[in-house]
């Protein structure tokens, strides 16, 4: 029988692949080559120009006994161990006021539009809800209805100096060099504002299970009162009580006398609207301070 170069018949070896020193893909490609040279019988002319690959036989090299700390190791959630990479030795700090949403609220503030704008430089938020804000800004102590409420629950209130100078720092600054000041108003109401609002966050609403009911002169008005009162945790009544019940209150003012007599006549003494707003501000609830007397009164 006589063979050209080209059909010279190939000796068939048994096959050993060594599957930890081939890829899988190198594998796939190499059994279709053996594939098509037993099917035609002829080594193709590539076989020619590029060599087999050589097998080389891996040799298990015996494992190194090495001991692992613990803490050096993470474990992802398909349980593969690995090990985590040293931390640089640079310390990094984290600055958290970035974290921190800023969502102002104003009272009492001219030139508004100002103030919102710079807001907006520093990527905070303006909002007109007392409830949804994280921090007032106004120049004073205002008995406003936004005031009183951030007073019960605590809020950060500031001088508008705080916007003035996170500003020109690039960011919100820290509050605590900022917050309101107003010795004339504190000194007049006989509170120191930083104090209460300390103690508002760790204590419950002041008027925290309490009810109140307000005669039709009294002011401020219903609307406003009612938002005061929920505010500092207690309940407004729209109906005047028809029967004594406890820890409920009357504010009231000297013009509804007659309305106050039908009252008194239940049991209930009548209060000025000053045991609500300045008990706010002290956050305390003194009641004989603020008794209302009333033309018929011994």
């Amino acid at each position: 029988m006589n063979f050209t170069p080209d059909s010279r018949p190939v000796r068939q070896r048994k096959k050993t692949v060594m599957t930890d020193m081939i890829a899988p893909d190198d594998s796939t490609e190499l059994v279709d080559l053996f594939t098509s040279m037993k099917s035609s019988n002829k080594v193709p002319e590539s076989v020619h120009e590029t060599p087999l690959p050589v097998r080389v036989k891996a040799v298990r090299q015996p494992k190194k006994r090495t001991r692992t700390r613990s803490s050096d190791l993470e474990i992802d959630n398909s349980s593969v161990v690995q090990i985590a990479k040293e931390p640089s030795p640079q310390k990094i700090t984290i600055n958290s006021a970035n974290d921190k949403q800023y969502r102002i609220l104003f009272t009492g503030i001219n030139n508004v539009e100002k103030y919102a704008k710079m807001i907006e430089m520093l990527n905070g938020v303006q909002v007109e809800d007392w409830k949804e804000c994280t921090h007032l800004v106004t120049n004073g102590i205002k008995r406003t209805v936004k005031f009183l409420c951030c007073v019960s629950t605590g809020k950060y209130i500031m001088d508008v100096k705080w916007l003035e100078n996170s500003k020109k720092a690039g960011s919100f600054i820290d509050e605590e060099k900022f917050c309101l000041k107003d010795s004339a108003n504190e000194k007049k109401f006989n509170f120191n504002l930083k104090s209460i609002l300390e103690k508002s966050r760790l204590s419950s609403p002041i008027f925290n299970g309490l009810s109140f009911y307000s005669t039709k002169s009294a002011f401020p008005k219903l609307q406003d009162l009612q938002a005061i009162v929920e505010g500092a945790g207690g309940k407004l009544l729209s109906k005047a009580p028809s029967k004594l019940l406890e820890s409920t209150y009357i504010v009231s003012s000297t013009a509804d006398q007659q309305e106050c007599e039908k009252l008194k006549r239940l049991g209930y003494q009548m209060y000025s609207i000053e045991m609500i707003l300045t008990g706010i501000l002290t956050q305390q609830l003194d009641l004989d301070k603020f008794i209302l007397n009333l033309e018929n009164d011994d």
